[in-house]
């Protein structure tokens, strides 16, 4: 399995206060087609750490941490139960031609914004400490198997049919 990709990331720290972090990824896979071969996915976070302020510091010295965050970006994934999406082979059985799965010729990768909520705090000097996250994924493009009748008179392979959202928090 073949994959390439070229990734960047700029980070950014003023004071210890206000953070920004942003990638990019451009990735290719060998699943796919020439034409669709290649996927884009940025991401950006950002930060502020309330309890580095000189005012936080004065009227509540024994809250040692106070930062919320927040990220957002897009991830790929092109893992799936077949091989070469776009590829059908052929092998041969006695006196019999056998067709492998149907390829998917314009099969792409499967894509998930994630997002992410967070506040992370901590008292006395960081011996107690109690972070939260609240987080989104919307899933599209997803790799699924396809639904297929006996008159089609093959198997195919994965398409780009599913949908998936989830949510929730951690502690």
């Amino acid at each position: 399995y073949r994959t390439q990709g070229l990734v960047g990331r700029v980070t950014y720290d003023y004071g210890h206060k206000y953070l920004l972090e942003a990638n990019i990824g451009y990735t290719g896979s060998e699943q796919f087609a020439p034409e669709n071969r290649y996927g884009f996915f940025p991401s950006v976070a950002v930060g502020y750490v309330i309890s580095e302020e000189k005012f936080w510091k004065k009227a509540l010295p024994w809250w040692s941490k106070f930062k919320l965050r927040y990220s957002d970006g897009l991830v790929g994934n092109d893992q799936t139960k077949s091989r070469w999406l776009y590829f059908s082979s052929y092998s041969v059985n006695g006196k019999y031609i056998y067709e492998d799965q149907a390829p998917n010729l314009v099969a792409q990768w499967e894509t998930a914004r994630k997002r992410d909520l967070g506040v992370e705090m901590a008292w006395l000097d960081s011996r107690l400490t109690w972070n939260v996250d609240l987080f989104d994924e919307y899933r599209t493009h997803m790799l699924v198997s396809p639904n297929t009748t006996i008159f089609y008179g093959n198997t195919a392979k994965e398409v780009n049919n599913g949908i998936m959202k989830k949510h929730g928090f951690e502690t």
